[in-house]
């Protein structure tokens, strides 16, 4: 009895799979099983790799201003320097000039940041 030929599943492939052992075989080799998989969690994981990727340019662009001992950052100068503001998580809520204001962590550096004046201030440790 002649096997039928099947396609491998990895979308970067697509060979054809000629001998197999079993029916439920999808993938030409373990390469290819491995490619596919990655490629899959690539897709999945997005937004956790958008999130890791801006929070490592928010921590480098707050880096530089403490080099240069800036503690309070206009907005815009941040902005230039690679912070986005839309990936801040996990605020902790503090009362800083009888204000409830978020700050935010990111490694060891504190920080929050003052809508009306646009400045971003650094919190010295």
């Amino acid at each position: 009895m002649k096997k039928n030929t099947k396609q491998c599943k990895n979308p970067e492939c697509k060979d054809d799979i000629i001998d197999y052992k079993s029916s439920k075989r999808i993938y030409c080799n373990d390469s290819c099983r491995n490619r596919a998989g990655y490629l899959k969690r690539l897709v999945e994981n997005k937004e956790f790799d958008l999130v890791k990727k801006h929070t490592k340019l928010n921590y480098q662009a707050l880096e530089k201003c403490i080099e240069k001992s800036a503690f309070e950052v206009d907005f815009k100068t941040l902005n230039i320097l690679g912070f986005d503001i839309n990936y801040l998580t996990n605020p902790k809520l503090y009362k800083i000039d009888n204000e409830v204001t978020s700050v935010y962590s990111i490694k060891e550096i504190q920080f929050y940041y003052n809508k009306t004046k646009e400045i971003i201030t650094i919190i010295k440790q």
